[in-house]
């Protein structure tokens, strides 16, 4: 019934696996922590078998903002929200033509603990939540983009 309204699911013709539009998109290293942990998601993402021919050059600059939420009655903070903003450009190689763009949006909160350890500990993990959404928002985006882009030569 959903195929009578032009409705294709985003993976109904490719496997993750074995995609090889989505396996010639090269990832530009990222820097800092957090950027390293991205690039690694994207790349696992978009080629989880290793190397291919790249077709496609992603650009990723990343972005770190931290809001205090909620505050305890001594006025320390009490919960905080991550907010990582990943700005991507997908250049073609062959030409050096963008083909798309944007911004993507990863987003968590975690609770302040009193504790040092916890708190850093509380705040990683919270990151780390983060940056997994970012890289699987930047790969849907990006796979959307190419689905029906021609593989590489």
């Amino acid at each position: 019934m959903l195929g009578a309204c032009g409705f294709s699911p985003l993976y109904e013709a490719h496997d993750q696996l074995t995609d090889p539009v989505l396996a010639s998109v090269a990832v530009d290293q990222v820097n800092d922590h957090l950027g390293v942990v991205l690039t690694n998601h994207l790349r696992d993402g978009f080629n989880p078998g290793g190397e291919a021919a790249a077709a496609y050059q992603l650009h990723v600059d990343l972005s770190e903002d931290s809001i205090g939420l909620a505050y305890r009655n001594d006025g320390t903070i009490a919960q905080t929200q991550v907010n990582l903003t990943g700005a991507w450009t997908l250049r073609r190689l062959s030409d050096r033509k963008i083909v798309g763009k944007g911004s993507s949006l990863g987003t968590t909160f975690y609770d302040d603990m009193p504790d040092a350890y916890a708190n850093t500990t509380a705040k990683e993990s919270g990151e780390m939540r983060a940056v997994e959404q970012l890289a699987d928002d930047i790969h849907a985006r990006i796979a959307l983009l190419l689905k029906d882009a021609p593989p590489a030569s």
